[in-house]
């Protein structure tokens, strides 16, 4: 997790600098700036994954575990790197494909929805998966199966949906002049202007990178602590591990959607629906805490999910 992190943390910047700029060879320019990144996101993902969960096919029984742990970097080190190479060259070819402020709420709204479906999809099949092996509470090395074959169909389904995305999409030339002219006639124009260095010398830089560093730890933790709070503490079954997670990601795309609407933001300012937000988190750990029922776990599920 650790390794994975710092690797993304180093690929992010890295690539977007990259997807910026001419950095490829010639022959990707008649693919796109984004589209030829996005390919290459999409080798390291599709190359990387299926090791990850998988087993280590030089190592013995009797081996180090520390030579286990080296065989998974290098995969999970490509990973970062191509999942960081997706992301970015995807959420940067929106305004290169259009001008038009709604269609790009529209394009963003339909990548989250279909976020939402593919997060959902693993879910339930990870849940089927595991609520058929019921010789076994816990997860454990007899459920290697499930998440390998889980692995595979994950990568099988994004790549039929990568190919169908680079067969209908064509990132345009005139693209990039498009976003900059777009840029420069909205309000953050000011923004465009400033060097890079500029954003150091303002306090509400920082503020804001704390405040975002701090919610994604809680994420990230909820996300990594989660499945052994549910199957070490709490004693459910193994197949809460994949439904207790999807209740909140559910929970998380309602409250989204709406908050989202229009009327209500008229009324709910973002620092209003931050702090509750915070109450919230801060009321589930407490909650966490004690012996819980079935239908309480479910309510810590959407709690988190908020």
């Amino acid at each position: 997790m650790l390794i994975g992190q710092v690797t993304d943390a180093v690929s992010t910047p890295l690539v977007g600098i990259a997807s910026d700029s001419s950095l490829l060879p010639k022959f990707f320019d008649k693919i796109g700036r984004r589209m030829s990144w996005h390919i290459i996101g999409t080798i390291c993902v599709s190359l990387s994954f299926p090791f990850i969960f998988n087993r280590c096919f030089v190592c013995s029984e009797s081996g180090s575990e520390w030579f286990e742990v080296l065989w998974f970097v290098p995969f999970i080190m490509v990973f970062q790197f191509g999942w960081a190479s997706v992301q970015i060259s995807h959420l940067a070819l929106i305004p290169e494909l259009s001008s038009i402020d709604s269609s790009r709420t529209t394009m963003n709204s339909l990548r989250y929805a279909f976020t939402v479906i593919a997060n959902l999809s693993v879910f339930f099949v990870l849940a089927w998966f595991l609520s058929e092996n019921t010789d076994h509470s816990q997860i454990g090395p007899y459920d290697f199966d499930h998440f390998r074959t889980a692995g595979f169909l994950v990568v099988g389904g994004g790549l039929v949906v990568t190919l169908l995305f680079y067969l209908v999409i064509r990132e345009p030339k005139h693209g990039r002049r498009l976003s900059r002219m777009n840029s420069f006639s909205s309000d953050a124009s000011e923004l465009v202007r400033m060097h890079w260095t500029s954003w150091f010398g303002h306090i509400q830089f920082y503020q804001i990178a704390l405040l975002y560093m701090l919610s994604r730890l809680y994420v990230n933790i909820s996300q990594v602590y989660f499945p052994f709070y549910i199957t070490l503490t709490q004693n459910f079954g193994k197949k809460y591990v994949a439904i207790f997670p999807m209740v909140s990601y559910l929970s998380s795309f309602v409250v989204s959607t709406i908050t989202g609407v229009p009327c209500l933001n008229r009324f709910l300012n973002r620092k209003f629906l931050f702090c509750l937000g915070l109450l919230c988190g801060l009321g589930t750990c407490v909650w966490m805490l004690f012996e819980l029922s079935l239908l309480q776990m479910y309510s810590v599920a959407c709690l988190i999910g908020k």
